[in-house]
């Protein structure tokens, strides 16, 4: 029988490695069980409430995972998505996110980002996913 450290372990890595403390309760992680991990450094704190296995390789972009961790709903769009197709030399210097006009608007300090509001049509069109880490 697996023990609750596992068994958290296992719900994290089947999640792709990183996970909400939000999730994680739903997900039927202990707070205790999920603090110790961070403790013992199996997971490694990115922001507020967004934890990520230490093992795993580097992220390439820090901002954009971040942002994709705690904004699940949040759409990459204008410079942001051009320098993630590479199709421009600029480099953002944050993270231009698109959200459904209805949605609320995220406060985070630690990340850089704009964010703009679009109709549900023009939010949901031409979306796809790729993995940033």
């Amino acid at each position: 029988m697996p023990t609750a450290t596992e068994k958290a372990i296992e719900i994290i890595s089947a999640r792709g490695g990183t996970i909400r403390t939000r999730d994680a309760l739903t997900a039927g992680i202990h707070p205790r069980t999920l603090y110790g991990l961070r403790d013992e450094g199996v997971l490694e704190r990115l922001s507020r409430g967004l934890y990520r296995l230490a093992d795993l390789p580097r992220v390439g972009d820090p901002d954009l995972a971040l942002v994709a961790g705690r904004i699940p709903k949040g759409v990459v769009c204008l410079i942001s998505a051009l320098s993630i197709h590479d199709l421009t030399t600029q480099i953002p210097h944050k993270v231009h996110l698109a959200l459904p006009r209805s949605s609320r608007y995220p406060v985070y300090y630690d990340i850089p980002m704009a964010v703009y509001r679009y109709s549900q049509a023009s939010y949901a069109a031409g979306i796809t996913e790729r993995d940033i880490g």
